[in-house]
């Protein structure tokens, strides 16, 4: 199963709705939720992706599962997602998630996603350079389970 949006939604203030800018995409294969991000995003975008992301997630929940988070083709994102990111790994930890894989292309990404994760504590998650490196990761932690 794969989503993209890129359709308009309503930000969290009063301003008029505002048509995203960059986009992602959301699988799930087995046990893992995989997000690629795109573009430079606004805080639309943001928003649409986070909730996405729950809705997602829930269809895993019952069981423990993991997620990879693929940077390499983002730009970043406002600063005001910081929050809603913190909230979705404390959602997600206490949903089952057991592990997190990122990949970025750049310290400043990798800065951002740090910074979200001081919220776990039972998630185990790293940052990779590539692909591969970040399944192997993968697939290694979740054999030791």
């Amino acid at each position: 199963m794969s989503i993209l949006l890129t359709n308009t939604i309503e930000a969290t203030d009063n301003r008029k709705t505002l048509s995203q800018h960059g986009s992602y995409s959301i699988t799930i294969h087995n046990q893992v939720l995989t997000v690629k991000a795109y573009d430079a995003w606004n805080i639309e975008t943001a928003i649409s992706c986070l909730k996405e992301f729950k809705v997602q997630a829930e269809k895993l929940k019952h069981k423990s599962w993991s997620s990879i988070i693929d940077l390499t083709h983002w730009e970043l994102g406002p600063p005001e997602m910081l929050n809603g990111m913190k909230k979705l790994n404390i959602w997600s930890e206490k949903n089952n998630q057991k592990f997190e894989a990122v990949i970025v292309k750049n310290s400043v990404q990798e800065h951002l996603l740090e910074v979200s994760h001081i919220t776990f504590s039972n998630t185990q998650s790293n940052f990779f350079d590539n692909h591969n490196d970040a399944l192997s990761w993968l697939s290694n932690s979740q054999e030791n389970i």
